[in-house]
């Protein structure tokens, strides 16, 4: 596979990362606490915890993006936590400067 090939597939494989806010994934409670749950109830036995894959994925896109704007338009992102509220805020900069 050409090296230009693998960058686009590498990148499209962020496209879910750029539009998946989330940093996060649900897991068993009994996996983080290494007990079994005592209810039934399907919310009370699982968790909601930091996703490192997830947030690997969120910086690698966040430094692609950073390396490919302006300081003026880093200016206006900087704030974000995650790629995908970068992504969202320069979608909501460009395509509003782009019809008006």
């Amino acid at each position: 596979m050409e090296d230009s090939n693998r960058s686009t597939a590498w990148l499209l494989g962020l496209m879910n990362t750029l539009t998946d806010p989330s940093l996060t994934k649900i897991v068993p409670i009994a996996k983080i606490e290494g007990n079994k749950p005592e209810t039934d109830d399907e919310s009370s036995q699982t968790k909601e915890v930091p996703d490192p894959i997830k947030m690997e994925k969120s910086q690698q896109a966040k430094n692609i993006i950073i390396n490919h704007i302006t300081d003026v338009v880093l200016l206006k992102v900087q704030h974000c936590v995650s790629a995908a509220e970068m992504w969202t805020t320069l979608n909501k900069l460009y395509m509003e400067t782009l019809f008006f």
